[in-house]
């Protein structure tokens, strides 16, 4: 599974068109025709990273070894630290207030099997959900609500659903049988979940 980006191969935009990223380590405002802000690599000594903006423009993620993050709050031209490490897959509600890391392997004999749920503005973990993922062998897909209240997490044929407040699994139904390919996406302002796999769509009702 993938972080929230797309790869930095086509670059990102915010939804209301100022601020810009292609390759380089910098944010263009295109409304001031300059740089906006400039990053540091988010790994040291890495490969070339992606640097995606998201789309309120008001945070950009940097992927290289591993996935970083930084707000772009207050005015530019300035240098903008990177706040917080975060796993490769994530995701993030559409409030951006809150974001989810899946499992990740940081390093070539670690693995971290915990689905975390984060405040994005300082980045502090806020609840650890009752589930784990044992090793990398196993696919698995995620999503959180717009509002980060709710995670749902494909595995295994399943997808159950827990409340992001305080980690309880509300419920579970049968999900496609494969995670491999499989995509999770809550639809805007509602309970409805989008599960999509090999062209087919299919919408399960959140309790």
């Amino acid at each position: 599974m993938a972080p929230d980006s797309d790869g930095g191969d086509g670059g990102s935009i915010s939804d209301d068109g100022r601020l810009f990223t292609y390759r380089d380590l910098v944010v263009i405002d295109l409304d001031a025709k300059r740089v906006a802000f400039t990053l540091d690599p988010p790994c040291a000594g890495g490969p070339q990273p992606a640097v995606t903006v998201q789309p309120s423009g008001r945070f950009v993620v940097g992927v290289c070894r591993g996935t970083a993050w930084a707000p772009l709050a207050g005015p530019g031209p300035a240098h903008k630290p990177w706040q917080f490490a975060v796993a490769d897959s994530i995701c993030v509600s559409a409030d951006e207030r809150v974001l989810l890391e899946g499992p990740y392997q940081p390093f070539a004999r670690d693995w971290v099997p915990d689905f975390v749920v984060r405040d994005v503005d300082r980045g502090r973990p806020l609840r650890t959900l009752p589930v784990t993922l044992p090793d990398a062998s196993r696919p698995y897909a995620m999503a959180l609500s717009g509002d980060g209240s709710m995670a749902a997490i494909l595995m295994d044929g399943a997808i159950a659903f827990y409340r992001t407040r305080d980690g309880t699994k509300v419920s579970a139904t049968e999900g496609p049988p494969n995670a491999v390919g499989a995509r999770l996406a809550f639809r805007p302002s509602s309970r409805d979940l989008f599960a999509s796999t090999r062209g087919a769509v299919r919408v399960v009702r959140v309790p």
